[in-house]
């Protein structure tokens, strides 16, 4: 990796959290589902760590958050439901899906038997599934574990998702 790339690629790093999901990928607010792959494809091209075998430890460090900011602004674009609700809370002045997001009081055994449903990738349904059985034993540590593996799955971009694990969290806790 030369000097250039890896200055770049830093700059991108020390400027991701100031940008919004369109700003990330490089396109325009009323952009099409087409136009987003485009910019994800360009962008993973660009930021994969994969493209970068030579990348020092930083750099690699680097890389691997932007992708998974990249990740999530493709995820949230593509996606019809999730795309609506960013599309409001930018109006708000959120640079991402969660920033403004209100934290409504969760009924988990209402919602993690069906929360599978909400994911998009198979992993994430998979271990949603997983999170739910889990909870119905009363185990939250495993319960919590598929949860926070499922949100990585989706790449950080499921409101559900993080909903469930945070009231997880309050009622381990005893809150």
């Amino acid at each position: 990796m030369n000097t250039r790339e890896r200055t770049r690629i830093l700059d991108w790093n020390a400027q991701i959290d100031m940008l919004n999901y369109e700003q990330i990928l490089g396109i325009s607010t009323d952009a099409t589902i087409e136009d987003c792959r485009r910019a994800y494809y360009q962008f993973a091209q660009c930021f994969h760590p994969d493209m970068h075998p030579d990348a020092d430890a930083q750099a690699h460090d680097a890389l691997c958050r932007l992708f998974q900011k990249g990740s999530e602004a493709y995820r949230v674009l593509t996606h019809p439901s999730l795309r609506s609700r960013w599309s409001r809370l930018r109006q708000e002045g959120a640079l991402r899906l969660g920033d403004l997001a209100p934290t409504p009081t969760v009924d988990l055994t209402g919602e993690l038997p069906n929360l599978h449903v909400q994911c998009r990738s198979g992993g994430a349904k998979l271990e949603a599934r997983q999170a739910a059985l889990a909870f119905a034993r009363g185990d939250l540590a495993s319960t919590s574990r598929h949860l926070r593996k499922a949100l990585e799955f989706e790449g950080g971009a499921s409101l559900d998702l993080a909903r469930c694990l945070e009231a997880l969290g309050e009622l381990a806790d005893g809150g």
